[in-house]
Parts: structure tokens; C-alpha cells; sequence
């Protein structure tokens, strides 16, 4: 078929071929194809003068145009592609060759021909593209470097060696070479390789440069001159034999000679050292073959720091001598050690344990760890710095600690495959009574892993490494099954039945069951447990789903007794098999129950009859009976199992009833069906029936469902000209809904008017809220300006009422006033007089010019009836006692040296004088 296809299509272009072989292409449309003629050569062809093709071929393309040669100026860059199905080489004219291509003749190459090996800028400038314009090529191949670039080094592309041309060298010169070093460790002298160094600079340091002098300041620097073996030191900036009585600081190829050792340095012998030999310890300053008598311990240390427990193992480090080894460590030949060679005891190292502490406790620990913990192990991963700082001592202890175990004299975590625990210790085998269970434990090792942790310029190499081991002890009593004095968890297939804790292969006399949460073992009952049911003698918790439950047990069809078959959904079935969450349960019954409808002729109970038929009476019938001839659309809600959890199923169907009574469902009489919605012609509603019309007498109130023909409207409705509306269409903004009509002011039993959609009468906002302006708000809203006030909270007190801190009818102000005033009339009746007393005094108290006053007169007085006040008189204490009130003029009582046969006529004017006579003085009453 398709052989045939392209033979009919060649056959219909050969008049176009022959066309073309007459006459070519017209003008307009100058350009020839295989197909026919064009006006242009679109892409992706090409123009190859007036035809079209898909490949120039050998020859170059400028601008979608076969030409023998590009412009001058430009460069060919040779690409592998595809046209018409073949490959060929693209020859594309460019005016520049990118940055990462090399020029050769006029061509855009990856890399340069063996030919051109040197690549450089070329003998004239070539110009390149790259991201910020065009710049003079160094990527130009020839056969030798330009005079302008001297220099070469060596490099290559794509594992190819070329040569570079340059103008100067970064490192040292080599002939016309760059080069890191020279060859045959030659010397360098301003840059060059050459052969010796000149006299101006005879010696050399340590980099093989030709230096002039050789001072102590390269020699510190690690930058050691050279000088001839016969004068291996540098004395004076010269090579000399020896350093005399300086020091020296040693060096492979030369020794520098100083007056003294650097303060962080030591000497030895006059050598200046920066950490003492292994075979020394470090005594002031000096590096010493002995320690001395009063610090006679070696104790390895880092230079610069102390000895401590955590030294030793150091690999950078020194001894030193020191009086006592640190806590912890032990003495071993008078160097202290992290551990003894063989058994540590109460601090001492010991070749053997003594007969009192004869067992051998080995503990492996690391003295310089770090615990990486992460959010999802709390634990973390303990790092070591190093496996020298892990101490593994073999201590004597009288007894093994708690978790081991003992093994010929040695505390073990676990005792091997061939004996068991017992009083931790291992023997050969338990006890009579005993039984054997396996045991684990946790075994600690180090190991470089080959990860590091750098924590606080450390890096932690060995990590903790936890094992589990396992093990076997004896026990008196299994905690699952005993099977030939072992312990298990499973009984074997051979003795599956469980028999007071042991596995046993008897048969059971009655029933069984399965316990699978204990990976599958059996064990007998005298009858299975209350609600399970039974298939054979195996008890199960519900019956397969190929059978049916007929009281206790599982049947493959229900009996004539119990013909009917209900469904129940099961939430778990005791680990069964073929259980699941979900599962339906078949119970054969004599009768659905109360939840469950039997369907008419068939032994099945189902939640609601399907349709066509109806409920009645629990049974599904196909129509409805003469006493309950009415059809209601209702629903249940049952409670089923999805994915795991309950959800509630709402599921509908049609009963037959005597009468509609659930308002807003009206009995339709042309269908007998209570219906959701009154038809066009039966628009009223009165008593739950669809009717035509409404009586006069009777209100109307609109429902979704239908118009309501009603003596009284509804809560939360009011009249309105007849119909039930909301309070809202009261109209007035005064108006307010009562008792189901529009009222202009709340009565007191309902007081406040609520404004907004629900404009009704309330008779409190309820607890914690008060009443204002028409809504309710909460008590702590009220502001302290405003007055609370029976469930309100208002601006000012109504009328007839005054306020006290809250609002208070004027007859309690009255009847406060009348008891005020009462109280002080019985209060100055019974104490006018010291209140009167009390007054005056605290009034003169008050006063102390009125107290200067009257004793100036009393004086001008006295002087006039030739008396005399003394003159060291207190005016504080001046005796004033007030009698009492005689016609509203109170009386004074003076005391003072006092004639009264003398008082004077001026005196008598000013007051009325009783004299009272005394011992020795006398006193004038005023």
C-alpha cells in the first residue's frame, strides 16, 4: 500500500520536472526545487544560485547563500549536520571566531593542527567575540612564536601538548620556557635558570635563589642557606665550622648560630629545640636525660601546657618532670601512664589481682570526646579526637559490675554460644527447674570510619560503635511459651497447642483458638468466649465471608427457623486473615430487627426498601394501604466504616402514612404526598393541607413550602395588615415586634426595643451584657461615664430618679435626708455642749495670733487693776479651761497670781471675773 502511494505521487510531479527542463521557473517565481518553483528559498534551505537545496555541499554559506569563498574579513567554522535524512559538513561564514575557539588560516577550529603547534597571538592582529565585544585573539596557530612573544610554556586541549606564546613569564625562565624550578637544581638569579651564581650573590637559600648574605632572619624563617659541608653552620651571616659558644638551631642543610634560644624554644646540649626528644623530659627550660630527685615523673604532655590526666598518647608532644602524676593516672617506672601494661588495683598497676580482688573488669573508654546530637536522636553520636586518646584498662574488682557477667576470672557482657547466665555467672547449663532465655546486650567498640567532625579546631576521626550481642540465661519462669527448657516466642508447627506456658502437640477435647498477635499459637477453652462464633471447634470473632452466623456458630445457609439474612458492618475482626476494617457480617434471624426492613418475599433485611417499594410497618410493600394511604419522603442516618474510621450515610425512601404532620412537608391531595412545596393551584396552606384559598379570619404567612393560613403568627413574626411578616416591616423606626403584632414603645414585662432586622421587644440582654441605644453589649464595654442601670447602660438617670453611684428613686433621698437630720438634732441635743467646748478649742489652737491677742489684753487689763503676769509665763501651757457656755459667752478660766479684791473697772468691761479662791494662788474666771 504504501509502495503504491509514492509511486502514484512520482508519477504526479514528473509534468513539473518536465516543465522545468522546457522552459525553468518564471520571474516570479525564479527559484527551483524538486517540488516545483518558489519565490524564496525558505529555511531550511539554502540558495545555490537559482536553486533551492538543502546543503551547499563543499561549498561555504554566507548568509543563507552557497558562495566558493567568504568575504574578506571572515572566517569558516565547520559544523557536523543533518539535511534531507543525510549528514554533512556546514561550512558557515562568521565575522569572528568565539573566545573558546583557535584560529588557523581563516578557519574557526576547537583546536589546532599538529602542524601549528605554537599559539599566540599571530604575526598580525586577529580580533575574536567574547561577552564584552571583540579584543585581539591569543588564540592564533602557527608554526613559530612572533617576536613580539618571546616565551612559551607548555599546556594542553583535550589532551593534546601546544605551546604557548607570551610576552613574560609568572614563575622562572628556562632558556624561552617558563618553568616552577629549574632542572638539575640549578640556581635563580633575577628569574633565570643559570648555571652558578654570579660573585655579587655567591650564596643560596633554601628555594636555590643566589642571595648576597646569609642573615639569621632567613635562617628563622625556614629559609636555610646553603653552605659547603667542610662549614656547616652560619656564624655572622657566614658559613663557618662550628658555633663556638653560641647556640645553634640545627638544619638539614645549614645550622644557624645564636646568642640565645628563641622563649618558646628548650636547649639541648646548646642546641636549640622546639620540643624535647622522646628519650629527654623538659626540666627550666632544658631537655634533660634524668629528672631531678624533688620532680622525679616523667608525664607527656602538648608544649605549652600542664600535665594532665588527659595527656600521654600525644604524638606532637614532650615529657616533662613533675612532682606527682595527675589524678587518675598511674606511675609505670616512674612515667605516668593512662593505663597500666597489664591490671590496674585500687590505683596501682599490678602484674597479677590479689586473692581479694581477683576478677578482671575490662573497660574501654576515650578521654577526649564530642556528642553530635540531632533533632531526630536525642541520644547522639559520640566522637573520639583520635584512637590514642582511647584508654582500655583491665581493672581487679572483688565482684563484676552490674550487666556482666563472669568467665574464668573475667567480667564478660555475655557468656558465649555453649554455656549460659546464672547468678552472673556463666555455666554449662541451668539449674534443675530452670529454663533457658535468650539474653542481649549492648557492646561498645571504637573505629574510624573514615568521616571526621571539626568541632573548636578539633577533628574527631573514631566513633562510638554500638553492638548488640546475644546471649542466653536461666530463668525460673518463661514470659511466653517453654518448649524442651527453652524459652520462645513462637510454639513450632509440630506443637502449635499451649498448655499452661508449654507447647504441647495434643489434641483439644473442645474448642481452640488462634492467637495470631503472638505469632500463631493455640490454646484450648471449654467453650469459645461470649459474642464469638465457632467453625468446628476453632473459635473465631466472626464468621468468613463465604458463611453466615446462625447464633454461635458459622453456616454456609441459614435454616428454616431463621431464614432471614441482615447485614451488620464490623469495625475489627480479631486479627482474621480475611477480616478487615469494613467487614460485612451475615447473620441469619427469624425477623429483621427495629433498625432493618424486610424485603416482601425475600429473606434479606436491608436499611430502606429500594424504590419502587415502600415502608410500612418495617416492610417493604409495593402500595401504600388504605390506612395509611399517604406517601412521605423521609430519611435515616447509619453509621458505616470507611478507610478506618465512621462516618455517617444518609440514605432516603418513602413511607406510607395516615396524615402529614411535619410542618413545612403539606399534604398535596391530588397525589396524596406530603410535598416540600404547594402546587400553583393549592398555593395556601391551613392545617397541613394544600389549599385553594384562605378564610377571612385566618393571617397569612409565607413559607418556602407555601402560604400558612394561621390564627397568630409565629415567633418571631408580626401582623401586619394581615400577614406575618418580619419585625423589620413594622415601618415605623419607633415600631417594635410583640406578641406577634407592631407596637410603638416595649411594655415593662419585655422593656428594651432592639433596633436593626430584628426589631422585637426583649426582656434583658442576659448575663454579663446590658442593654444600649437598641443593642446588647458586654458589661465591661459600658464606659465609666455611663450609669448601669437595671440591665442598661445610659447617659443619665431617668426621671424621678437622682444618682449615688448608680441610679436610686428620689424617696430613698427624702427618707436619707429625714434620718440625717434626725441623728444630729439627737446628736447636738445630747453633746451641745462639748461640741460647743470642742469647737472654740481647736479654733484657738488653730489661731496663735488670737492666742497673742488675748494675752495682751488680759495684761493691759491686769496693769489697770494693779496685777502683773509673771514673766516666765508658757503661753502653751497658759491654763485656759473652757466651763461650758453660759448666754452663748464662754467662760475662761485663768490660773495666775491674782488679788481679786483689785481687779480693776477695765477688766470687769472686757468679762464677766468669778474669782475662785485656793491655797496660795487664786483663779479668775472670765
Amino acid at each position: 500500500m504504501d509502495f503504491t502511494i509514492g509511486l502514484f505521487t512520482i508519477l504526479l510531479q514528473i509534468p513539473r520536472v518536465i516543465s522545468f527542463i522546457d522552459g525553468g521557473c518564471p520571474p516570479d517565481k525564479p527559484f527551483c526545487s524538486a517540488v516545483g518553483c518558489s519565490s524564496t528559498c525558505p529555511e531550511p534551505y539554502f540558495v545555490n544560485g537559482s536553486n533551492c537545496v538543502l546543503s551547499c555541499g563543499n561549498l561555504s554559506v554566507n548568509e543563507r547563500q552557497c558562495v566558493s569563498s567568504c568575504p574578506e574579513g571572515h572566517f569558516v567554522r565547520e559544523s557536523l549536520t543533518v539535511a534531507g535524512g543525510r549528514p554533512y559538513m556546514k561550512r558557515q561564514c562568521v565575522e569572528f571566531c568565539n573566545e573558546d575557539e583557535y584560529i588557523f588560516n581563516t578557519s574557526c577550529v576547537k583546536t589546532c593542527p599538529l602542524s601549528s603547534p605554537y599559539i599566540g597571538s599571530g604575526q598580525a592582529p586577529v580580533y575574536t567575540k567574547t561577552y564584552h565585544g571583540t579584543r585581539v585573539s591569543k588564540n592564533v596557530c602557527g608554526t613559530a612564536c612572533p617576536l613580539n612573544e618571546p616565551l612559551k610554556e607548555n599546556f594542553t586541549v583535550f589532551g593534546i601538548n601546544y605551546t604557548r606564546c607570551i610576552l613574560s613569564c609568572k614563575t622562572i625562565i628556562d632558556g624561552d620556557f617558563c618553568v616552577s624550578k629549574c632542572n638539575a637544581k640549578r640556581p635563580v638569579f633575577e628569574g633565570r635558570c643559570v648555571a652558578k651564581c654570579p660573585l655579587s650573590h655567591p650564596l643560596l637559600n633554601s628555594k636555590y635563589q643566589c642571595v648576597p648574605t646569609c642573615t639569621s632572619s632567613l635562617v628563622l624563617q625556614k629559609q636555610e642557606c646553603l653552605c659547603p659541608p667542610h662549614l656547616p653552620v652560619v656564624y655572622d651571616g657566614q658559613c663557618a665550622a662550628s658555633c663556638n659558644n653560641l647556640f645553634m638551631y640545627p638544619s638539614t642543610d645549614v645550622s644557624l648560630c645564636v646568642n640565645s634560644c628563641k622563649d618558646t624554644d628548650f636547649t639541648l646540649d646548646r642546641i636549640c629545640v622546639e620540643v624535647c626528644p622522646r628519650n629527654t623530659s623538659l626540666y627550666v627550660k632544658s631537655c634533660v636525660l634524668k629528672c631531678p630527685v624533688q620532680l622525679p615523673y616523667w608525664c607527656e604532655t602538648v608544649k605549652g601546657q600542664e600535665c594532665s590526666f588527659h595527656s600521654g598518647n600525644i604524638s606532637d608532644g614532650h615529657f616533662v618532670c613533675t612532682n606527682k602524676c595527675p589524678s587518675g593516672m598511674y606511675v609505670v617506672n616512674n612515667v605516668c601512664a593512662s593505663t597500666c601494661p597489664k591490671f590496674s588495683n585500687s590505683g596501682e598497676c599490678v602484674t597479677s589481682c590479689p586473692t581479694d580482688r581477683p576478677y578482671v573488669f575490662k573497660n574501654i573508654t576515650c578521654f577526649d570526646t564530642y556528642i553530635s546530637k540531632s533533632w531526630y536522636d536525642d541520644t547522639g553520636t559520640i566522637y573520639c579526637l583520635s584512637t590514642s586518646k582511647i584508654k582500655t584498662d583491665l581493672t581487679c574488682v572483688a565482684k563484676c559490675p552490674a550487666g556482666y557477667q563472669l568467665y574464668s576470672n573475667e567480667c564478660v557482657l555475655s557468656c558465649n554460644a555453649q554455656l549460659v547466665s546464672f547468678n552472673n555467672s556463666c555455666v554449662s547449663e541451668c539449674p534443675e527447674g530452670m529454663f533457658v532465655e535468650e539474653t542481649s546486650a549492648t557492646q561498645i567498640s571504637w573505629q574510624d570510619n573514615g568521616h571526621s567532625m571539626s568541632v573548636n579546631d578539633k577533628t574527631y576521626v573514631v566513633i562510638e560503635i554500638k553492638e548488640l550481642i546475644n546471649g542466653n540465661k536461666c530463668v525460673a519462669k518463661c514470659d511466653k511459651f517453654m518448649f524442651n527448657g527453652t524459652c520462645i516466642d513462637t510454639c513450632p508447627d509440630s506443637f502449635p497447642f499451649e498448655k499452661n506456658g508449654s507447647c504441647d502437640n495434643y489434641t483439644c477435647e473442645s474448642f481452640y483458638y488462634e492467637d495470631k498477635t503472638n505469632k500463631a499459637h493455640l490454646h484450648c477453652v471449654p467453650r469459645c468466649y461470649n459474642g464469638d462464633v465457632s467453625i468446628g471447634y476453632q473459635c473465631f470473632q466472626a464468621c468468613p465471608e463465604s458463611a453466615y452466623q446462625y447464633g454461635d456458630i458459622c453456616v454456609m445457609s441459614c435454616p428454616p427457623e431463621a431464614p432471614v439474612i441482615e447485614v451488620n458492618i464490623s469495625s475489627e475482626c480479631g486479627g482474621q486473615l480475611w477480616c478487615t476494617t469494613g467487614l460485612r457480617q451475615k447473620i441469619c434471624r427469624k425477623f429483621c430487627s427495629k433498625t432493618l426492613l424486610n424485603i416482601t418475599g425475600i429473606a434479606s433485611c436491608v436499611d430502606v426498601c429500594p424504590p419502587p417499594l415502600l415502608e410500612y410497618k418495617k416492610r417493604c410493600v409495593k402500595t401504600c394501604p388504605p390506612e395509611a394511604p399517604i406517601i412521605n419522603n423521609t430519611f435515616v442516618v447509619n453509621q458505616q466504616w470507611h478507610y478506618g474510621h465512621v462516618r455517617n450515610v444518609t440514605k432516603s425512601f418513602n413511607e406510607c402514612v395516615f396524615s402529614c404532620d411535619v410542618r413545612g412537608k403539606p399534604l398535596d391531595k391530588s397525589k396524596l404526598f406530603c410535598t416540600s412545596e404547594c402546587p400553583s393551584n393549592l398555593p395556601f396552606i391551613i392545617s397541613n393541607i394544600c389549599s385553594s384559598e384562605c378564610n377571612e379570619s385566618m393571617l397569612r404567612n409565607n413559607e418556602s413550602f407555601g402560604i400558612e393560613c394561621v390564627h397568630a403568627c409565629p415567633k418571631g413574626k408580626v401582623n401586619v395588615i394581615g400577614h406575618c411578616l418580619d419585625p423589620a416591616s413594622c415601618g415605623d423606626e419607633n415600631a417594635y415586634a410583640y406578641d406577634g403584632r407592631c407596637v410603638n414603645s416595649c411594655p415593662k414585662d419585655r422593656p428594651f426595643g432592639m433596633n436593626g432586622g430584628n426589631r422585637s421587644c426583649i426582656a434583658d440582654c442576659g448575663k454579663d451584657y446590658l442593654f444600649s441605644n437598641g443593642t446588647c453589649i458586654y458589661i465591661n464595654s459600658c464606659k465609666e461615664s455611663m450609669i448601669v442601670f437595671e440591665g442598661q447602660c445610659i447617659e443619665k438617670c431617668p426621671g424621678g430618679y437622682g444618682i449615688f453611684d448608680t441610679c436610686y428613686h428620689m424617696i430613698f433621698f427624702v427618707l436619707w435626708v429625714i434620718v440625717v437630720f434626725g441623728l444630729l438634732i439627737v446628736f447636738i441635743r445630747l453633746g451641745r455642749q462639748i461640741f460647743k467646748e470642742y469647737f472654740i478649742v481647736l479654733r484657738m489652737i488653730a489661731s496663735a495670733s488670737y492666742l497673742s491677742s488675748l494675752t495682751h489684753i488680759l495684761s493691759k487689763s491686769l496693769e489697770t487693776s494693779g496685777l502683773e503676769l509673771e514673766n516666765d509665763y508658757d503661753t502653751d501651757s497658759f491654763g485656759i479651761d473652757i466651763q461650758g457656755f453660759d448666754d452663748d459667752v464662754p467662760l475662761l478660766r485663768l490660773t495666775g497670781i491674782v488679788d481679786t479684791s483689785e481687779a480693776s473697772t477695765e477688766a470687769q468691761t472686757l468679762a464677766d471675773v468669778h474669782a475662785t479662791e485656793s491655797d496660795d494662788d487664786e483663779t479668775l474666771c472670765i
